[in-house]
């Protein structure tokens, strides 16, 4: 599919709310259109695939990428794992332990803890992996074997800063907790390996994600969505800053488009509700050319406030589309009012 984009969503704070640990149903609805359109989904988060919650495997994406790009699927079929000697798993277990650290060592099968924990945090993910049913073990585990992990502390860690060094990148979330990934490994280089595998170009991929260890593919995409509840400095890179995931009721864009009847003679409900663009170009053979844009900014009227829980003559942007076919026919206009309280535009230097 010639504008099929490949669409790689962060778990913790961009589709699951860290608060209900739920998908908020306007998420579950974007992904299942995107499907719809002939889009590629994946998961592209820090975690292991063994403690990748049942609601995120209920929106049925295409594939996933793990561990920070350290494990990588489609369709179930495995298509990269980089993963750790056991030498070097019991190493790292031991300075673990030598530096009363607190740590989630992860793999894709298991996720193993330190035996004696003393950060809350760490205690209640143990708890809540343990009730979710996923493989759950210790460090001591004799057959101890991850991908990457993570750790928490209160104290100076300098030394075992220096010894893993050499072989691993380490992401500061917070002055107490490290993600640590196998060096050249990262969100980024997951895509650039799946858009490798699909002969993609990376202008054809969108990220989505709040935090610091999103930075890799935020930076590496052009068309990289942060959600409003995001961490600053990623905000600051963005491309596009959207609404806030705990906002699942507050509509964003109000749009109204009109196609020519002498070109698309019939446009019923359940086409509506389904896919337009592939009625369009499957059904309709239609071929599309190019798009002119125009952006103005106006004042709402009474009924389009209601509709944007906003009040009327407050200040919108609104975007015209006129969408050509290749022959330079027009035969789609639409305009797009955009609520100012829940969107941000930028422009990006090429």
């Amino acid at each position: 599919m010639k504008d099929r984009k490949l669409l790689f969503f962060d778990i913790d704070g961009t589709l699951l709310s860290e608060k209900t640990h739920t998908v908020p149903q306007s998420a579950k609805e974007a992904l299942k259109k995107a499907k719809e359109n002939g889009h590629l989904i994946f998961i592209n988060t820090g975690r292991p695939i063994s403690t990748i919650d049942q609601e995120i495997h209920d929106l049925n994406p295409d594939g996933y990428i793990c561990g920070c790009g350290t494990y990588i699927t489609y369709h179930d079929q495995v298509i990269y794992h980089h993963q750790l000697s056991k030498e070097r798993c019991k190493e790292i277990a031991s300075l673990i332990k030598k530096y009363e650290i607190d740590a989630v060592l992860e793999s894709k099968d298991h996720v193993y803890f330190n035996t004696h924990i003393k950060n809350s945090f760490v205690q209640g993910i143990q708890k809540r992996y343990t009730n979710n049913g996923f493989n759950v073990s210790t460090s001591e585990d004799p057959n101890l074997s991850f991908d990457k992990f993570t750790i928490w502390f209160d104290h100076d860690i300098q030394a075992f800063r220096d010894n893993i060094s050499q072989d691993f990148d380490i992401i500061e979330r917070s002055e107490e907790m490290w993600e640590i990934v196998p060096k050249n490994h990262s969100k980024a280089t997951g895509i650039q390996t799946v858009a490798d595998d699909f002969k993609s170009d990376l202008d054809h991929c969108y990220v989505f994600g709040d935090s610091f260890n999103d930075e890799s593919m935020l930076r590496y995409v052009k068309h990289s969505i942060v959600m409003a509840n995001g961490v600053q400095a990623m905000k600051d890179i963005a491309y596009f800053v959207t609404k806030d995931i705990e906002d699942d009721g507050i509509p964003y864009a109000l749009e109204r488009t009109y196609y020519n009847k002498d070109i698309v003679p019939y446009l019923g409900k359940e086409i509506a509700e389904g896919s337009i663009f592939r009625y369009l170009k499957d059904d309709l053979k239609l071929s599309f050319g190019f798009a002119d844009k125009y952006l103005t900014a106006i004042k709402l009227s009474k009924e389009d406030a209601k509709l944007l829980n906003l009040n009327e003559n407050d200040p919108a942007i609104m975007i015209n589309d006129n969408i050509h076919l290749s022959n330079g026919l027009l035969f789609n206009t639409s305009n797009i009012i955009y609520n100012y309280q829940a969107t941000n535009f930028y422009s990006v230097a090429q």
